[in-house]
C-alpha cells in the first residue's frame, strides 16, 4: 500500500456510513429509536454514530 492511500478505505467506509445513517434519520423524522431498529443497532450505538459524524 502506498503512504498517500493510508486510511483510504477507512475513510470511505466512514463516509458511507454517515451517509447511510443520515438517510435514515431523514426518512424517520430523526427517530432514533426507529432508525436504530431499521439499521439493525442499537439506539446507542446509533446515538454514538451520530455523535461521531455530528449529526445530532
Amino acid at each position: 500500500m502506498q503512504n498517500n492511500q493510508t486510511g483510504h478505505l477507512r475513510d470511505l467506509t466512514e463516509a458511507y456510513e454517515r451517509l447511510i445513517i443520515a438517510e435514515k434519520l431523514r426518512e424517520t423524522d430523526g427517530r432514533l429509536a426507529e432508525t436504530a431498529r431499521r439499521l439493525g443497532i442499537s439506539r446507542q450505538l446509533l446515538k454514538y454514530k451520530c455523535l461521531k459524524y455530528e449529526l445530532l
